[in-house]
């Protein structure tokens, strides 16, 4: 599946639709593949829904992909696919989304 915003190939996006709503969009290859990837990716997803319901136009990217990326992560740990728990580990960590440091950009509500 293409992210025509970033220009390369993804297994799944959630696509804002407004302040608070959105759509996720999942690769047939995650949709109907096994359900450990399923989980992991379609739960990275969930998570940017979830805080972009909860925070609207507060919504932080670094702080949805950190806690996104953790679970991810989290998944195939869970279910002993370390390879591709570091893969997504060394994912994170490369564009910024991994450790403490984007708690710090956590929403504020008011």
């Amino acid at each position: 599946m293409w992210n025509a915003q970033k220009n390369y190939q993804v297994n799944a996006i959630y696509e804002a639709s407004s302040a608070s709503t959105g759509i996720i969009r999942v690769a047939p290859n995650v949709a109907l593949g096994n359900s450990v990837d399923f989980n992991a990716i379609v739960g990275h997803e969930i998570t940017h829904a979830f805080h972009h319901s909860l925070y609207g136009v507060a919504y932080v990217q670094a702080f949805s992909e950190s806690i996104a990326y953790e679970g991810t992560v989290s998944t195939y740990m869970n279910a002993g696919q370390y390879q591709k728990a570091l893969l997504y580990r060394r994912t994170a960590i490369e564009m910024g989304f991994w450790g403490q440091g984007n708690y710090l950009a956590r929403p504020i509500i008011h």
